[in-house]
């Protein structure tokens, strides 16, 4: 019995030292582990608060009737007969120079989660020059410009990125301004708002329109069905195109939105705002100290009186929450308010390294863990 114990411990020691080894000589070819779910999410989420940012940064001077590139990866197709450069974060080009307009999906890998944003005049009168109908574009969603000026549009949208269950699905919002009547056509569907809604479509399927805020109603050749905050109504489309309403708007239900659209909405509400703001959480790792500033996830954070953000060190975890504030011409501010408690440590930072912040932190919480 002696003997096969000796035995057995021996070929335990084997097995490990192989594994030890394949281990060794898999990094050595270039061959990394997997990640695990928590890197993925860090990650995913990491990659949602810069494209947020990098949309509030380089949009902030967009005007009417006008379509701006607000992150990775966004292609147009110009009209014929125009020359059109839409290539680069923070170009803006004229909404009738643009056939078509891709945003590309979320990709954590690449780096990747395209967003546009359009600032139309959609049928507001010429008597309210600083009124104008928001449109955001994000992910897998594709839009056919028919009229030339967006009162009329075709869009297909994905289904979004199971692996990042921060991500909202893909989408166009589209907010009115308040206390305004505002009608368009999408996909042949007559949609009238004074309101913010989400859009999705899948092409020979359906269409669902879900009312964020306001009120808003919903028409086809075969019926109407008006909506109220919360609901939502899908409409069937098919036809040789698969673009054509083939029914009436279904009975509202309630949306089973959550709160991972909230972002994307805020930001859709406060760009050009002079006075706008979009609240935002700082969540991660401090990666670097330079005097009063502390460096979270990329973003620069003044530290001003806090005291906690004072003694921040490498390593420690902090979480920020407070408002990206814009209007100045100079880009976007940091604003902090009272801050949530730190929680684990695991860092989702809601901010991008491209914008420098600036304000006084006011409480955080720091641990170390790791983001």
């Amino acid at each position: 019995m002696k003997r096969l114990s000796t035995v057995i411990a021996i070929i335990a020691f084997i097995v490990v030292a192989l594994l030890s080894l394949s281990a060794r000589t898999s990094y050595s070819q270039g061959t990394l582990p997997t990640a695990s779910p928590v890197a993925i999410l860090n990650a995913c989420e990491a990659l949602l608060a810069r494209a947020i940012n990098a949309l509030a940064t380089s949009c902030q001077s967009v005007g009417r009737n006008k379509a701006c590139y607000g992150n990775i990866q966004v292609k147009a197709e110009a009209n014929n007969n125009v020359s059109l450069r839409f290539d680069t974060v923070g170009d803006i080009a004229n909404i009738a120079d643009i056939h078509t307009l891709t945003t590309f999906p979320l990709d954590v890998e690449k780096g990747v989660w395209g967003l546009s944003l359009l600032k139309l005049q959609a049928n507001l009168p010429d008597t309210l020059p600083g009124q104008n109908v928001t449109f955001l574009v994000f992910g897998n969603t594709h839009i056919d410009n028919a009229s030339g000026d967006m009162q009329t549009f075709y869009f297909t949208s994905g289904l979004g990125n199971d692996s990042c269950k921060e991500a909202p699905h893909d989408s166009i919002v589209v907010k009115a301004p308040q206390r305004t009547n505002v009608t368009f056509t999408a996909n042949g569907v007559k949609i009238t708002i004074a309101s913010t809604v989400v859009l999705r479509a899948e092409r020979g399927k359906t269409m669902s329109i879900g009312l964020i805020e306001g009120h808003a109603t919903v028409e086809t050749a075969f019926g109407k069905q008006s909506l109220t905050p919360g609901d939502e109504v899908s409409v069937p489309l098919g036809g040789l195109d698969g673009f054509t309403p083939v029914g009436a708007p279904s009975v509202p239900k309630p949306s089973n939105e959550d709160s991972s659209l909230a972002p994307v909405v805020q930001v859709a509400s406060k760009i050009g705002d002079p006075t706008g703001f979009v609240n935002i959480t700082i969540k991660g790792c401090v990666t670097a100290v330079q005097g009063n500033l502390v460096v979270v996830n990329g973003y620069v954070i003044n530290t001003g009186n806090n005291p906690a953000l004072r003694r921040a060190k490498v390593g420690d975890c902090v979480v920020v929450q407070g408002r990206l504030q814009g209007g100045s011409g100079q880009g976007i501010t940091f604003v902090p308010v009272p801050v949530i408690p730190s929680g684990n440590g695991t860092g989702n930072g809601n901010a991008n390294g491209n914008s420098t912040g600036q304000g006084t932190g006011s409480s955080t919480g720091s641990s170390n863990g790791s983001s």
